[in-house]
């Protein structure tokens, strides 16, 4: 079983060193892969794509795979299916890409006379001849376990449209660099499906001291003050100020704010204080997203610990 070590709580002991900035306190996380079971495989079989870009999309997509890490360490294992035996999964699929025009005109005013100086002395309406271009990578991939159980499906398409017309200095771009671009969207897609990654954040805190008393709200102050050259210390003078005053709905926020700043060591303490400011204001949109970054966290460690234990 390959060790895993969670190096949130890690980045936030250096929290006190981060540079000046506004209002905020930085927290660290992960966020899941969008497929619990395809981040659980060790091992991943890639068959050759088919259609007119499957080529180019399965290289692209071995590359991805090869590259994804979470703890410094390969996540999966790629295997070319000539080769390959075994695997935890099999991934195929094709990959095909279509142009289509459409003309049109449109007006344009030009300079229809100039004198000796080149300055336009009249201008009229013309129209000119455009085209616009739709350029579409049609796929459908699939993921199956050994007993071809579907772990993972896709059919979306990647599109860009653009257009040019007559007279313009800068000419649309190369079809096969426009294809590649569409290949290289498909594959990064993969990343979020099938790998947790790290993440972080600057979250603002409340500043509102409304409902405080004069000492209180004057410590309050210097606390958000601090929170440009010393965090640690913000969160100490907040939780001076909150013992005194558990229904401020703001210095109860920044508290469990504070907490999650401590990563997975005061993960616990930070949802339970985010629980707690919904209870007393049911709408608070930043107690909301921070209860939600939590729940982010707790399902990407539950994918880390499903994918070590493979």
């Amino acid at each position: 079983m390959r060790a895993f070590a969670l190096t949130v709580a890690g980045l936030a002991l250096g929290l006190s060193a981060l540079p000046a900035q506004a209002e905020v306190l930085q927290v660290f996380g992960l966020i899941p892969a969008r497929n619990d079971e395809a981040a659980a495989l060790r091992s991943i079989v890639v068959d050759g794509f088919g259609g007119s870009e499957g080529p180019a999309l399965t290289i692209r997509i071995e590359d991805l795979l090869r590259g994804l890490s979470v703890d410094g360490t390969p996540w999966f294992r790629v295997l070319p299916a000539a080769t390959a035996s075994g695997g935890d999964a099999l991934l195929r699929g094709t990959a095909d890409a279509e142009v289509q025009f459409q003309r049109y005109t449109e007006k344009r005013e030009e300079c229809a006379e100039k004198d000796g100086d080149g300055k336009c002395l009249r201008k009229e309406q013309r129209q000119v001849k455009c085209s616009k271009r739709r350029i579409t990578l049609d796929v459908a991939m699939r993921m199956v376990g050994p007993d071809g159980t579907l772990i993972f499906s896709d059919d979306t398409p990647e599109t860009v449209e653009d257009s040019s017309c007559e007279g313009d200095e800068n000419p649309p771009r190369n079809r096969n660099d426009v294809v590649r671009g569409l290949v290289g969207r498909v594959a990064e897609r993969l990343r979020l499906e099938f790998s947790p990654r790290y993440t972080d954040a600057q979250v603002r805190v409340d500043e509102n001291r409304k409902g405080l008393a004069k000492v209180d709200a004057d410590r309050f102050k210097q606390a958000v003050r601090l929170t440009k050259s010393d965090p640690r210390a913000a969160c100490q003078v907040w939780s001076q100020v909150g013992a005194g005053n558990p229904g401020h709905v703001p210095t109860q926020f920044n508290l469990a704010l504070c907490a999650e700043t401590r990563g997975a060591e005061g993960e616990q303490a930070a949802y339970a204080g985010y629980r707690k400011v919904l209870e007393m204001s049911p709408n608070y949109g930043a107690a909301i997203a921070g209860t939600g970054r939590i729940d982010r966290n707790l399902r990407a460690r539950a994918q880390i610990t499903a994918h070590n234990r493979g």
